[in-house]
């Protein structure tokens, strides 16, 4: 029969180091392919819808399910926050103001956005009938550019910081 020293030097101890070692191992969050975490996105972006241009820029914030999307035409001018949960539906035309009541409704969540600028195509938005594309193409790199059009808008933002935090 074993003594109760043998069974915690031959088991329990590095049954016991296994497990803390695990325990407080550090896993590296990979925002590329992990857009749940906590982001600060920045950029600029170009909206064409008929004959109304409208240009300016963006800075759009998700701290846990909140998002803060903040648009400005310039810096001296007064800023537009809108505030989403992940869970919820945007309508574009939202955005695209009065000038857009003969646009068909399109709506999609605000999870499927936020994809977008980790270089996730969404099948939602593209079933909306908007076609989207990225540059750089590289699957390994955040996209700089990011272009959702059809046949009546084109919306282009483009990227100068995306950095979790």
């Amino acid at each position: 029969m074993m003594s109760l020293r043998t069974i915690l030097v031959k088991y329990l101890l590095p049954l016991h180091f296994l497990i803390l070692s695990y325990s407080c191992s550090t896993i590296p969050l990979d925002t590329r392919t992990n857009p749940s975490v906590n982001f600060n996105i920045e950029g600029k972006f170009k909206l064409t819808y008929l004959e109304f241009k409208e240009s300016g820029y963006f800075v759009l914030k998700k701290k846990t399910n909140s998002i803060a999307l903040t648009l400005g035409k310039n810096y001296l001018l007064p800023e537009k926050t809108f505030l989403f949960d992940t869970r919820e539906s945007i309508l574009l035309s939202e955005f695209l103001g009065k000038d857009a009541n003969n646009l068909k409704p399109i709506s999609f969540r605000v999870y499927e956005f936020l994809n977008l600028f980790f270089g996730i195509k969404s099948e939602e938005i593209m079933r909306e009938g908007i076609e989207i594309a990225f540059e750089p193409e590289n699957k390994e790199e955040l996209p700089s550019k990011i272009m959702l059009f059809n046949d009546k808008f084109k919306l282009i933002f483009l990227i100068s910081k995306n950095e979790p935090y």
